[in-house]
């Protein structure tokens, strides 16, 4: 089984994935390798952006991200920490900070609006990227997966 996301180009999103018979990337349209013609029935979970879209982000106001914080109980929305609270990864010990993302990210909606924009603490939303998820379940599966693999401890 390959690696296989979703390829923006722009504002046009491809599945496309590695395939090992032809050891190249392809795209897959209506379930075809696009280098073989091989049947793909590995289902994408995240995107890459390959080519961005043009648009210009704003910052947002003091009095909204106080907003957003509150409305989240001053948590992180993917991993559900109080936000300040320690982790470590080997043996040096880091104090997470506060993050704003774009639930739908910004390269694909150009929404700066606040009901499309989370807090997040560094550590989850370096993890999260430029990716996106079909739920919050996979999205948060995934940064647990990643956490785990790196060896990423948050301390309680």
């Amino acid at each position: 089984m390959g690696s296989s996301h979703y390829a923006q180009y722009g504002n046009t999103m491809l599945q496309r994935m590695y395939c090992e018979n032809c050891r190249s990337w392809t795209l897959v349209i209506e379930s075809k390798k696009q280098c073989c013609g091989n049947i793909c029935t590995e289902e994408s979970k995240f995107t890459k952006v390959i080519v961005p879209p043009q648009g210009n982000r704003i910052r947002l106001s003091r009095k909204v991200r106080e907003m957003i914080k509150k409305e989240q109980d001053y948590k992180c929305y993917y991993c559900e920490n109080v936000f300040g609270y320690y982790y470590s990864r080997g043996w040096k010990v880091y104090k997470s900070t506060i993050h704003f993302d774009h639930i739908v990210p910004f390269y694909l909606s150009c929404n700066n609006k606040k009901d499309n924009i989370v807090a997040t603490c560094n550590l989850c939303n370096s993890i999260k990227g430029p990716k996106t998820f079909k739920n919050i379940e996979d999205l948060r599966e995934y940064i647990q997966s990643v956490k785990q693999r790196k060896d990423i401890l948050v301390m309680r």
